[in-house]
């Protein structure tokens, strides 16, 4: 009988494969969007790009936001939405495949919970509004894996490589300016899909993609902040800030700590978040709750940089104060988390 360790030596991210060898391979049967094998003790996850219900799973944050099963009424948190909910205790192996308009399975990699599912109102298969489970999932590259030799991860890699290097050499010949003002930083785009590809997501460039860019942008933004400081001469600061962003955690609030010299000539802290829209400044952001509260409790210290129009030639950024935050800024809720009282 087949095992998972042998199904996880021979199955290769970008891989398609017929409903029937998807069957076969998993032992299951049946066409839900997520399917639990008890051979094997582990989900299947797929998401068609035909089935209008299930075509909103995509990318947010180089996270890939997963649509729980349910096509009428509200979704409920059981059978197979209870174990990706619970998959991060109890440690189920996901498979996730996406499913293209000629049926062919596409295997997009092992995945996991990467954040705490939420609700949204979304549409039913009826037209009516309902309650839908969202399961934040990311992919699990294989240690092991030589990336090598998958052709359109290879690409992805490459491209990246070249846009780490085009920035590196930027900053060092001072084009980058942090101002009210053009930035000039390269949005990566990726080429070289195969075609197959070209109708639905490529969940696994997207969220490189997206989490890449996103490191990126804060490099940027880091090194020249760090620059400023040691061309002041403010070498314990330059530490401070070295310190922070090399062991910095996901939950801290803001992304980068520097320092703004005060008339008294002593260096005060501030607390910057980075983020970046495609668009004008009319674009929503998305922040988290613990981002807002850090941003309330840090008022006076908090700055967030937006890059503006970040994939056209009139990028640019804009210096926000934690002040003007909450005074030029609306918080709408998108979302919501509900807890047994």
């Amino acid at each position: 009988m087949t095992t998972l360790k042998e199904i996880d030596d021979i199955i290769n991210i970008g891989e398609m494969f017929s409903r029937k060898k998807l069957m076969e391979m998993f032992k299951i049967s049946g066409q839900s969007g997520i399917m639990k094998t008890k051979t094997l003790n582990c989900l299947v996850l797929v998401t068609s790009e035909s089935n209008g219900v299930y075509s909103d799973s995509g990318i947010e944050n180089g996270t890939i936001l997963y649509t729980g099963e349910g096509l009428v009424g509200d979704q409920q948190l059981n059978k197979n939405n209870k174990s990706i909910y619970a998959s991060r205790e109890t440690k189920l192996p996901m498979y996730l495949f996406s499913k293209d308009k000629d049926r062919n399975y596409i295997f997009e990699g092992k995945v996991e919970l990467c954040d705490d599912p939420h609700q949204v109102i979304e549409k039913d298969k009826k037209g009516n509004d309902r309650l839908v489970w969202k399961f934040p999932l990311r992919i699990i590259y294989p240690e092991n894996r030589d990336f090598h030799e998958d052709d359109r991860l290879q690409q992805v890699a490459n491209q990246v490589a070249r846009i780490e290097e085009e920035i590196e050499e930027r900053i060092h010949q001072d084009v980058i300016e942090v101002k009210d003002g053009p930035l000039k930083l390269r949005k990566y785009r990726r080429t070289g899909v195969r075609q197959q590809r070209t109708s639905k997501p490529d969940y696994i460039a997207e969220e490189i993609i997206k989490s890449k860019q996103g490191i990126i942008n804060e490099e940027a933004i880091f090194k020249q902040e760090r620059k400023r400081l040691v061309e002041e001469g403010a070498i314990e600061q330059v530490e401070k800030m070295d310190e922070f962003f090399e062991n910095k955690k996901e939950n801290e609030g803001f992304d980068i700590l520097s320092f703004k010299k005060m008339e008294n000539g002593e260096y005060k802290e501030m607390y910057i978040e980075v983020k970046s829209t495609k668009e004008n400044e009319g674009t929503p952001i998305d922040i988290t709750s613990n981002e807002v509260e850090f941003a309330k409790e840090h008022i006076e210290d908090y700055y967030l940089y937006r890059i503006v129009n970040s994939k056209t030639d009139q990028r640019y950024l804009k210096i926000v104060t934690g002040e003007e935050l909450f005074s030029n800024y609306n918080f709408i809720p998108t979302s919501f988390k509900i807890y047994s009282k």
